[in-house]
């Protein structure tokens, strides 16, 4: 007998050894949701951002050894504070100011591969390596859209044996300072059950730690001439 179609999805970053199955239908349906959002006023409202893919992955040459670089592009749709007061007084309102790009990565650790019998009876979480970093964008037209870069150093994916993409990916999206729920191509497929979802960002947040600083925003990086049609981020790193 032909098995229905399902969509496996591993629970591995809640600290199981177990996969969940989900049904085609119920998956298509979470990753193709309306690009809307609550109000204090509990009104579902249009997103003020969104990302237009799902984040790209490619090695390229800018050192000795090949760079992991990210490509997240987002488009801008409405102004967050004009959502929350119409009334509101800003720049222009047909612009949207401070988009803040968070991306998250997970990969296995090399010891896995070494020692898995080791690696079994670690702690939840220890098999993976997490990387965080962030980017925010001054200001875009409503509408336009433009890509943001990350970078994982070659020296780290030489030595830890990374594959050119992730186990898994999670972008967050803030614009200002108020946060866009998940949406389509913001979570990794194997994530996409929300109870692997809630245990890898607790994961992330504690693993990420390990890593600070590692993963690199685009302006950290030189040489790619990708950089020159993206839009003005802004040096938070240089205003504290």
């Amino acid at each position: 007998m032909k098995a229905t179609p399902v969509a496996y999805i591993t629970a591995a970053f809640c600290g199981l050894c177990i996969t969940t199955a989900l049904p085609v239908e119920a998956q298509t349906t979470s990753r193709t949701a309306p690009r809307t959002t609550g109000t204090p006023y509990g009104v579902a409202v249009r997103a003020p951002a969104e990302l237009v893919a799902a984040p790209a992955f490619k090695q390229v040459r800018l050192g000795k050894y090949p760079m992991t670089r990210v490509e997240i592009r987002v488009r801008a749709l409405a102004n967050a504070k004009l959502q929350e007061n119409p009334a509101a007084i800003v720049p222009n309102r047909a612009w949207v100011d401070r988009i803040k790009v968070t991306v998250t990565l997970s990969y296995p650790v090399a010891s896995v591969k070494r020692a898995p019998a080791v690696a079994a009876n670690a702690e939840p979480g220890a098999k993976f390596a997490f990387y965080r970093a962030s980017a925010t964008i001054l200001t875009m037209p409503q509408g336009d859209s433009g890509s943001v870069f990350f970078y994982l150093p070659g020296e780290i994916v030489k030595r830890d044996g990374l594959a050119p993409a992730p186990d898994a990916y999670l972008v967050d999206l803030e614009v200002d300072g108020k946060t866009v729920p998940p949406a389509k191509y913001s979570i990794s497929q194997k994530i996409q059950a929300p109870e692997a979802l809630r245990g890898f960002r607790e994961m992330a947040d504690r693993g990420a730690q390990d890593n600070a600083g590692v993963l690199l925003p685009q302006y950290h990086v030189s040489g790619d001439p990708s950089h020159l049609l993206s839009p003005t981020l802004v040096r938070e790193d240089s205003t504290r």
